[in-house]
């Protein structure tokens, strides 16, 4: 496969993570988003359109229930037993990212995103210099291609392409071994 190619799902879901983000950002991105969701018409005048776009109303009920759904997943706090002897774990569920967000914080926004546009990403890897695991979350836009192949009974990422700004990072298993290249 091509690096810089995206997988077929990719390219058929975009456009409703796109809108899916525009309603949830609210009316003011509705808006800005112009003929895309206002569309003009046919006689309409610069002017006229632009004030018909001025007098438009959003309600924007998306991100109220989003809220409201998270709330009601994570209206108890999620309990974690870890044994006292476990610290890289304790030190884990405290700081999962490296930046400071608990696991619990980190669990809400991975939920928050797939309730938002149905699919999340998240990454685990290896500090080596505090020896110890460490997660990063990826958005749907930004898992451009992947590839599972069947093991056993189970089906297994062997490939993924995440766009990192304006790198790309490609994850491979070979010999079962996750090998990373920039």
């Amino acid at each position: 496969m091509n690096v810089g190619s995206t997988h077929v799902e990719y390219g058929a879901r975009l456009a409703e993570w796109s809108r899916a983000r525009d309603v949830l950002a609210g009316e003011d991105a509705v808006k800005a988003a112009g003929e895309k969701y206002l569309p003009r018409l046919d006689s309409q005048t610069e002017e006229e359109y632009g004030t018909y776009k001025a007098r438009a109303s959003f309600l924007g009920a998306t991100s109220r229930t989003l809220e409201e759904y998270l709330d009601l997943v994570f209206r108890r706090a999620p309990q974690t037993r870890l044994d006292a002897c476990v610290k890289g774990l304790q030190a884990f569920t405290a700081d999962c990212d490296l930046w400071g967000m608990d696991f619990v914080r980190y669990a809400r926004r991975i939920v928050g995103e797939v309730l938002s546009v149905g699919r999340a990403g998240t990454l685990v890897l290896w500090d080596g210099a505090g020896s110890r695991p460490w997660v990063s979350s990826w958005r749907a836009e930004d898992v451009l291609d992947w590839e599972v192949h069947r093991v056993g009974e189970r089906s297994t990422l062997v490939r993924v392409v995440l766009r990192d700004g304006e790198h790309l990072r490609v994850f491979c298993v070979e010999a079962g071994v996750c090998v990373q290249e920039i």
